[in-house]
């Protein structure tokens, strides 16, 4: 059976397995094998995920790239700034 919960407190989210599938880690502590990170805002599991930082989205959430450069405040440009 898969679920979806977090690491640790705090932590990102992960997929979790009580049978072995390929490519997971053993977690030893729950008896789980752990797969892949699962993205806070977009939900889909993901390769890779991004610390929590303020001033992106809530600064609670750990995202995938896309989510992360989605949800980044655009930066202001100075006046006559063409490039």
């Amino acid at each position: 059976m898969e679920t979806v919960k977090r690491a640790w407190q705090g932590g990102p989210l992960r997929n979790f397995s009580t049978a072995p599938k390929a490519n997971w880690s053993r977690h030893d502590e729950d008896r789980l094998f752990w797969g892949p990170y699962v993205c806070d805002h977009c939900q889909r599991s993901v390769n890779g995920i991004y610390e929590p930082k303020p001033g992106i989205g809530d600064g609670r959430k750990w995202l995938c790239s896309e989510c992360r450069n989605a949800l980044r405040p655009k930066e202001a440009r100075p006046e006559g700034f063409t490039r």
